[in-house]
């Protein structure tokens, strides 16, 4: 698709119906629909043709717990039908195995490691999970604790280096104003936050680096209803769900049950040939603490605590 554009409806915040017409002329859409379910997606995308085509996901190792009413998100096909026409053809004869390897798991396996790409919003724990794979064993770029480099900044994105990234992980925040591409050779770990904590966080921060901002419930509402329209925009850039293999972690689950989460990310990297990686040691970079926004600047006393600063 030559301009990208998509609307993402979560699924208990979906309009009744969305008709697609396919004149640009008449009404110009966006290229990509996404529809999301408690168990999965549907995505609709629109060619350079005119021509529309629809791909289904089906979560099965997602660690989702408080976002938008989830207590989790694994989902199963049970039955299918294609409609042609007004007339019913026969129901496909059968569902996908299950156990059949994913054809970018077939063509990565006897190569080198996708990259892997923790993605999120800013102040949703994408520096406490490059913390965890570092610990883990997973070359990450950057420079811990929070692994922000060049290459993540608009102005200085290479789309082709990243392209041919392979074997580590890196950070992105802000992947919607980045020219990502078909990302065909990487995975996702997109980290998500409550949005009231994630906004007071970022307020926080701006303020700690001496931007003139307010704190007030007004600018928290602001900033938290900025945060939630821009969410599906880049989670689409990234491919997200659909083309790009992902998982998703909520910041409140990884800080209350750091070992499963980090299990369930092991779990979820291993599909795609990362082995080897400790859970154990990724869950001991979890600093207990409450899921709300921090009171202090937390990567600046843990620098401290290295004598770094």
């Amino acid at each position: 698709m030559s301009a990208f554009t998509a609307i993402n409806d979560l699924f208990d915040d979906a309009p009744a119906r969305r008709v697609l017409k396919g004149d640009k002329k008449r009404k110009p859409e966006p290229a990509q629909h996404i529809i999301e379910l408690p168990g999965g997606a549907v995505e609709v995308s629109r060619l350079d043709d005119g021509s529309y085509w629809a791909h289904i996901i089906v979560n099965r190792d997602y660690a989702v717990a408080g976002i938008n009413g989830l207590k989790g998100s694994l989902g199963k096909a049970v039955d299918s039908r294609v409609d042609w026409a007004e007339r019913r053809l026969e129901a496909i004869p059968r569902l996908p195995d299950e156990a059949q390897p994913h054809p970018f798991r077939q063509e990565r396996s006897m190569t080198a490691k996708p990259c892997i790409v923790v993605a999120g919003m800013g102040r949703c724990g994408t520096s406490l999970m490059m913390q965890m794979l570092e610990a883990g064993g997973v070359p990450c770029h950057g420079t811990w604790p929070a692994f922000e480099t060049d290459d993540s900044l608009p102005a200085k994105f290479d789309a082709y280096s990243f392209e041919l990234r392979r074997d580590q992980a890196i950070k992105l925040i802000d992947s919607a104003n980045l020219r990502l591409g078909r990302l065909p050779h990487h995975i996702v770990i997109w980290m998500d936050r409550i949005g009231a904590e994630q906004a007071r966080s970022q307020l926080k921060l701006l303020q700690a680096s001496g931007e003139v901002v307010g704190n007030s419930r007004r600018e928290r509402r602001s900033m938290e209803r900025a945060l939630r329209n821009d969410r599906a925009r880049h989670r689409a850039a990234l491919g997200i769900p659909g083309r790009t293999p992902s998982t998703r972690v909520a910041f409140e689950t990884l800080l209350s049950t750091p070992y499963w989460t980090a299990n369930a990310v092991v779990g979820f990297l291993m599909q795609w040939g990362w082995t080897g990686i400790d859970a154990y040691a990724m869950a001991q970079q979890v600093i207990q603490r409450p899921a709300t926004c921090y009171p202090g600047m937390l990567e600046v006393e843990m620098l401290a605590r290295r004598g770094l600063v």
